[in-house]
């Protein structure tokens, strides 16, 4: 059975004026956008758990089928 490895985090959209996601990559991120790994990274959590949560529900409801 293959393995599947999640990775999410969002950082708050206030960080991000003008910046669209489509075709984004780390070079046009603003300075001093922390990463996971970094002590500075704290994403916003809120969003970032309705995020996860979404997604995880859908993969499961797409690998499992609807009750």
């Amino acid at each position: 059975m293959p393995s599947v490895l999640w990775f999410y985090g969002g950082h708050d959209v206030e960080l991000f004026p003008g910046i669209s996601s489509v075709g984004l990559s780390l070079a046009d991120l603003p300075p001093g956008i922390a990463f996971n790994h970094s002590p500075a990274f704290a994403p916003a959590v809120e969003r970032t758990t309705e995020t996860a949560e979404r997604a995880l529900a859908t993969a499961a409801v797409a690998w499992l089928g609807t009750p």
